[in-house]
């Protein structure tokens, strides 16, 4: 073979690979060129809410992904289904991608990513209601991005910490990582989260005074000056703050124009405007802004007790089972947090026995130094240990008493009607008692709901716990504020009717009879019940109860819908 053939053959193979290496090059442009179109997409389509239609495109996007080199590209994919994720996603597919963003962007030195991508961490477990997890990661990223000095991440971390802890009731701890956050970044939503957190705290001067030295309030911060203004009674500077929105923010967001009409509602309910409040609270409630659930179990509320003013009772208890359903998986939420966290506190306390333990060792270990600089620097760190164990057993202490109170006020509140529960009602009868003076007068009333099984059986328990919410509510708002209501079991009532003799009693509770015939309760229309009568004189509580319960079954056997005395 001459050197002319061999030459020609070299060149021809060079060719070849050189094609094939533009080929393929060509190929990875174009596919990143997809990736970045699809990428573009993805995110347009999370704005709009198109949720499902964004989780497909994202799996398209996540597979493309795996076939290319550039680092960044594949960063910027993977953060993006972090921003995706919520209580639909696994925890494997976040983490997954969580791992990815991390390394990449350590390895990048993106370090302002990675701890955004630690807080979505946070957000992503407080979608899974794992508040252990979610505050683990705000503390975490505010850790990390301390060291990177990302002071806009440190603070909108501390921001999130204070939120759960509002969340949780736990208002001080929440106004620490609020003031935290202040000395990092001043801007408004900082400011109005303490002026909020003081409101919440009772102390409305401090947070009118912060919202006040403003040089200029956003709507949400006139919003909350608004309702600061109305808990003072200050109606007028109330609805000043109203009209600075309505002049100076033209064209409000959806999102502005349905809480400065709630505020607005508000405000007409306290100066009990009750026409004008219900059609502010059912148009801001009805808008499609989204509401946290405590915001709209408040705005519900208010709302069924304006149409009971109006003497609306349907609308009223259609309303007020809205509320009653909210506020109880509300109530169960926080109970279930709260208690996560209290578990948190113990397993701490355990990690509190075990450094007592380690400083017995070091006091024992005493005795071998053979240096008497060493026992000063020994002495010195068990001090140190010492109050730092004391603290720690101070914090729980602090922490064992709140939730004390938090489980007293749960042991003595009937959970479905939101009304005393029977041991409530039974120290209520047993305080009111010990109270009597000579010459004083107490009955005591047992009420049942007439035919409650039918309902149960003929339309199902959610509507039996309906009409036992509703009926809860009706005689709560009728009876007299010296009288005392609770839920004794089942369908089962007990009334405390203090200083009234039994010939008063009679004539309430058949008050009390001819007012709920008028009333209709939603699905199943009209209820009634039956009650009886007893008047104290001198004898056990048991003993009284039991005769109210004797006359309640006379009054049933004599045909329902009727008092016995």
């Amino acid at each position: 073979m001459s050197i002319s053939l061999i030459s020609k053959i070299v060149i021809f193979l060079l060719y070849i690979i050189s094609f094939n290496s533009i080929a393929v090059s060509d190929t990875n442009l174009e596919l990143e060129r997809k990736i970045r179109g699809l990428l573009k997409h993805t995110q347009s389509h999370d704005f709009l809410r198109g949720y499902d239609r964004s989780q497909i495109l994202m799996s398209e996007l996540l597979e493309k992904v795996s076939k290319i080199d550039d680092e960044a590209l594949i960063l910027e994919v993977h953060y993006a289904n972090l921003l995706l994720a919520d209580s639909r996603t696994s925890v494997k597919d976040f983490l997954g991608s969580l791992k990815i963003v991390l390394a990449l962007s350590e390895k990048l030195k993106n370090y302002k990513t990675h701890a955004l991508a630690i807080t979505i961490k946070g957000t992503f477990y407080q979608e899974k209601e794992d508040i252990i997890q979610e505050i683990a990661s705000y503390k975490s990223a505010i850790e990390y991005a301390n060291k990177h000095n990302l002071k806009n991440v440190i603070s909108g971390n501390l921001n999130n910490l204070g939120g759960r802890y509002i969340y949780l009731g736990l208002y001080k701890q929440a106004l620490k990582y609020y003031k935290e956050a202040i000395e990092i970044d001043s801007s408004p939503l900082v400011i109005r989260n303490i002026a909020m957190t003081y409101m919440l705290l009772g102390e409305l001067d401090k947070a009118e005074s912060i919202l006040t030295t403003q040089e200029r309030l956003n709507p949400h911060g006139l919003i909350l000056l608004s309702s600061i203004y109305v808990k003072q009674k200050d109606i007028e500077k109330a609805k000043q703050q109203l009209s600075k929105i309505r002049r100076d923010f033209q064209p409000l967001s959806s999102a502005n124009s349905a809480y400065s009409t709630l505020a607005e509602a508000k405000l007409h309910y306290s100066i009990q405007e009750y026409d004008v409040a219900v059609k502010l609270f059912e148009e801001g409630l009805s808008s499609n802004v989204y509401f946290s659930p405590s915001d709209k179990q408040k705005n519900l509320y208010l709302l069924s007790n304006s149409y009971y003013r109006l003497q609306n009772y349907p609308e009223a208890a259609r309303t007020y089972n809205q509320w009653a359903l909210l506020k109880n998986a509300i109530d169960e939420n926080r109970i279930k947090q709260a208690m996560s966290l209290l578990l948190a506190e113990f397993n701490l306390e355990r990690e509190v026995n075990k450094k007592e333990n380690f400083e017995k060792d070091l006091l024992l270990a005493n005795d071998k130094l053979a240096s008497n600089e060493k026992i000063k620097e020994l002495e010195i760190f068990v001090t140190f240990l010492s109050i730092t164990i004391t603290l720690l057993i101070a914090f729980l202490f602090y922490k064992q008493s709140r939730k004390n109170k938090l489980l007293n006020e749960f042991a003595h509140t009937d959970m479905l009607t939101k009304i005393k529960n029977r041991r409530s009602i039974i120290l209520c009868l047993e305080n009111s008692i010990k109270s009597l003076k000579s010459n004083d007068l107490l009955c005591v009333a047992m009420l049942d709901i007439d035919h409650f099984k039918r309902i149960n059986d003929n339309f199902g328990h959610d509507v039996g716990d309906k009409v036992l919410c509703a009926f809860s509510l009706f005689v709560t708002t009728f009876l007299r504020k010296s009288d005392t209501f609770g839920r004794f079991g089942g369908e089962e009532f007990l009334i405390i009717f203090n200083n009234t003799n039994i010939e008063q009693s009679k004539a309430i509770l058949e008050r009390l009879v001819k007012e709920l015939s008028d009333f209709e309760f939603p699905e199943v229309g009209s209820v009634t019940f039956s009650a009886g009568l007893a008047q104290y004189s001198n004898q056990d509580i048991k003993t009284l109860i039991i005769e109210a319960d004797e006359k309640l079954y006379t009054a049933k056997n004599s045909g329902r819908n009727q008092i016995a005395a």
